[in-house]
């Protein structure tokens, strides 16, 4: 299914191995955290579960569309997908159903049209939840801006925000667009197409990554290079691993002979042994800009991305932030942080887990066994028997309110 959600709670009773047995220990009702699945906010509502059933809450806690669906999704340019039973559709803000509940899977709406599936064939509806493409589509991707990927028969083509095909089917493989090129594959090679599908930079690589600030990884002969949206060469192929560029700079490992890690898991702290020898750089991590100068040496034993003009790194056991200088900035005081997101970044000490400020201020202390990062001012919490509430930038608990003002 071309779905991004993740289901969390799902993932966590696998983990931790839930279970109804009457002699498990009874978990205490904890009002600060209502719910036993939660979804971060999209367009100011949030998809929650209350008695095995889904619906959607407002930020002043408040379940404006009733608890009625098997399962939901969340918002996106006003629609979300929800199911009843086997079956999908799409809802409005109001609770309406607008797509009827009649396919095998629904996604969301991007720039006006949203994939849905019959009988193992893809399709288009439009924001009216109208049928504007058949489902004639062997494979589709999401839209990105105004592209989606679609395949019939084993080959791939594009379609536009108003459904048209805009080539005959001719890829092996293709991707979502990002910042204006979007990956296909060719003959066992990976190029680029701009957005009326032209391919501007040819099928030449045995990998490839997607754009992102204005340069893409690329592979030859076994060593990655960086190019720009032109195709030219800018740091050649010497790397071992793909350099993934954010605010101009690239966490980069001397002597790393590791595989490449996915784009997601560098969103994430970067993992790598501990140096016997502190004066040997060896294995250490640093980063370099896109003129492959070395502009914050090597001394890090972990590194994340740039965000919001700083980067969490690790050194002797420790995670502190420092900025695009190299200063650090933010002592190295906690056991993991990650990626400052509106303006606040989640630190965690003996597993539990706050937000710090950008002054290193701990402004939530440390006190949930799980949180997300902060998305239109609210952040989803977890608790040690994995029930689910929100908090806002200050802290304070969204308290779910009494009674309900659900929309029909």
């Amino acid at each position: 299914m071309f779905s991004k959600l993740i289901k969390i709670m799902q993932l966590l009773k696998s983990l931790f191995n839930f279970s109804s047995n009457s002699s498990a220990p009874a978990i205490v009702y904890d009002m600060r955290y209502p719910f036993a699945y939660a979804d971060e906010f999209s367009e100011s509502l949030a998809t929650i579960e209350k008695d095995g059933k889904c619906g959607f809450i407002d930020q002043s806690g408040t379940i404006v569309i009733a608890c009625e669906f098997d399962d939901a999704e969340y918002f996106n340019e006003g629609l979300a997908p929800v199911r009843q039973g086997k079956y999908w559709g799409h809802i409005d803000r109001s609770g309406k159903i607008v797509t009827p509940l009649i396919y095998d899977e629904a996604d969301f709406l991007m720039d006006g049209l949203a994939f849905v599936m019959q009988q193992g064939q893809y399709g288009c509806v439009d924001g009216t939840g109208t049928l504007v493409v058949p489902c004639h589509f062997d494979d589709a991707l999401s839209f990105d801006e105004g592209r989606a990927p679609v395949a019939k028969e084993g080959k791939y083509s594009y379609l536009d925000e108003s459904g048209k095909l805009l080539k005959d089917y001719q890829f092996e493989d293709a991707e979502y667009f990002n910042e204006g090129r979007a990956l296909v594959q060719q003959n066992g090679l990976y190029g680029y197409v701009d957005p009326n599908i032209n391919l501007v930079i040819p099928c030449q690589f045995t990998a490839a990554e997607p754009f992102q600030d204005g340069v893409a990884a690329v592979k030859k002969d076994g060593l990655w290079g960086v190019i720009d949206k032109q195709g030219k060469l800018l740091l050649p192929y010497r790397y071992q691993v793909p350099l993934s560029f954010v605010e101009g700079l690239a966490g980069i490992q001397e002597g790393s002979f590791q595989e490449a890690k996915s784009q997601a898991q560098q969103h994430r702290l970067i993992s790598t042994f501990n140096s016997k020898n502190d004066n040997d750089t060896k294995g250490k991590w640093g980063y370099i800009n896109k003129s492959g100068r070395l502009v914050i040496p090597y001394q890090f034993e972990q590194v994340s991305i740039f965000n919001e003009r700083l980067a969490g790194v690790h050194l002797q056991g420790k995670t502190g932030y420092i900025n695009s200088t190299g200063k650090v900035v933010i002592p190295y005081s906690y056991d993991e942080g990650r990626p400052f997101k509106e303006g606040l970044a989640a630190v965690i000490v003996d597993g539990q887990t706050g937000f710090i400020n950008r002054l290193g201020a701990l402004v939530i202390p440390t006190q949930f066994h799980y949180a997300e990062d902060f998305t239109e001012g609210m952040a989803l919490v977890m608790n040690e028997h994995g029930q689910f509430g929100y908090i806002n930038t200050q802290g304070e608990f969204l308290r779910l309110q009494t009674s309900e003002r659900v929309r029909y």
